[in-house]
């Protein structure tokens, strides 16, 4: 569990994951971000990656809640062009300067986002413990979520 920049689950944010978490701004602007899941890998699926749950804030106080496949980052560090099956279409393109394909799944009272998250984290296993983010539209708290020293440890 960590504690101060809005992070807790049992995995930390590397480099990697950073890089790749900060090309999700060019498909949603760190300020309509609410709260993001990052669930880990899939044990028993080859090729598996990261799969990143978030909530948009809306105008009038619902969530739309949105997810996408990271893909990896290329030798030079950018984040790849994510694979065919994970670009459903919705916001953003899925190329690299737009950030990851998000798929959108709908609009929630941000009362019910928990039992939705719930939800993936049934199907996706319950042992999958996801980091949790909350930005709740405040660039700073990406920012420092996102860091190079929250990154190290």
């Amino acid at each position: 569990m960590r504690n101060g920049n809005g992070m807790n689950g049992s995995h930390a944010i590397d480099a990697d994951l950073a890089r790749r978490l900060r090309a999700l701004a060019g498909s949603v602007p760190p300020d309509e971000i609410s709260e993001l899941w990052v669930f880990p890998p899939l044990a028993a699926v080859e090729d598996s990656r990261e799969f990143v749950v978030l909530t948009r804030l809306l105008p009038d106080g619902m969530r739309r809640v949105c997810a996408a496949e990271l893909p990896p980052c290329t030798e030079n560090g950018t984040a790849a062009t994510p694979r065919a099956e994970a670009a459903v279409p919705a916001q953003g393109n899925g190329d690299a300067a737009a950030g990851p394909a998000l798929a959108e799944f709908g609009r929630v009272p941000s009362g019910r986002v928990g039992r939705v998250v719930e939800g993936f984290r049934r199907r996706l296993g319950d042992a999958m413990e996801p980091i949790h983010l909350r930005i709740e539209g405040r660039a700073e708290a990406w920012d420092r979520a996102l860091a190079p020293e929250a990154a190290a440890g």
